[in-house]
């Protein structure tokens, strides 16, 4: 509003000196100009952008990721609460143009349920992991055409949060505002075995910032296994099978990555008599500085 304020000062500036006698042809011909140029703002149609994220203009890309789950164990008036807080590396390289592979590493984890030694075992169960993403359709997904890899439920609990964080998104230019939905069918590893999983997601396509050339998106994502599975003697291991949560990240629009990624989510795991347990988790990922 500022700059149409301006030009149409300019405008008038300029018509007013047709009547003061001032060099009259520099005054029209500056008149039609700025006229001109007003006209082509007014009905420039804006066609927006493409959000891209394109991982394979550089080898190898480092992020920093911090994940934190905390169970609510509720009896009558009595609340327990019990975290998990794991911090670490990921180290991206995207030799196949089809695929960013992921490796984790300086794993540290602090927990209320998991046993030292149990700590361990995790952390050289994430160390020795590869989490491949798929890159078919221009951004980095999990593809649930590939077999996961095998081992306990920890093991597939990264393939979880990219799930969650990893923005889908839109075929086509768009603008601030702009909102798409998507679906996918992802597996989750319980007692019962493989089960599937719907992931559903409403993002929202919220500011740029042309000058930094960063896009802002959100989404709000639902999931929940076609099959209920509660098993009240090992409840911990059904945490991920239902629950709903919102996230956010930060687009480069220029070098096209993400700069941060985050989510939190929410799993109303179970009643088991007068018990109720409700599960919350939160991760984040954050490009290093190169």
């Amino acid at each position: 509003m500022l700059f149409f304020y301006i030009l149409i000062s300019r405008i008038k500036k300029y018509l007013s000196t047709l009547t003061q006698g001032f060099d009259m042809k520099k005054s029209i011909l500056g008149a039609i100009i700025v006229l001109g140029l007003l006209s082509v703002m007014c009905n420039k149609k804006e066609d927006g952008l493409f959000l891209l994220l394109d991982y394979s203009g550089n080898e190898q890309w480092l992020y920093s990721f911090e994940y934190k789950s905390q169970g609510l164990f509720t009896q009558k008036d009595s609340t327990t609460s019990m975290t998990t807080l794991i911090n670490g590396t990921l180290t991206g390289t995207s030799a196949d143009a089809e695929k960013l592979s992921l490796k984790a590493g300086d794993i540290t984890i602090t927990s209320d349920m998991v046993k030292d030694e149990e700590k361990q075992a995790l952390i050289d169960q994430l160390n020795k992991a590869t989490y491949d993403l798929s890159l078919k359709l221009g951004y980095p997904t999990v593809d649930t055409t590939e077999k996961l890899p095998e081992g306990s439920f920890h093991d597939w609990d990264l393939y979880r949060q990219f799930a969650k964080l990893l923005p889908t998104l839109p075929p086509s230019k768009v603008k601030p505002g702009f909102n798409w939905e998507r679906t996918a069918t992802l597996p989750v590893r319980t007692d019962q075995g493989n089960l599937p999983c719907e992931v559903y997601r409403s993002y929202t396509f919220d500011s740029l910032s042309t000058k930094q050339d960063l896009a802002y998106i959100s989404w709000q994502v639902r999931y929940a296994v076609e099959k209920e599975v509660i098993d009240s003697g090992n409840i911990m291991k059904q945490i991920p099978v239902a629950g709903f949560g919102a996230g956010s990240a930060v687009l480069d629009v220029k070098k096209n990555f993400i700069k941060e990624a985050k989510m939190n989510f929410e799993s109303p795991v179970a009643s088991i008599g007068d018990i109720t347990v409700n599960w919350y988790e939160t991760a984040v990922i954050t490009l290093n500085s190169k």
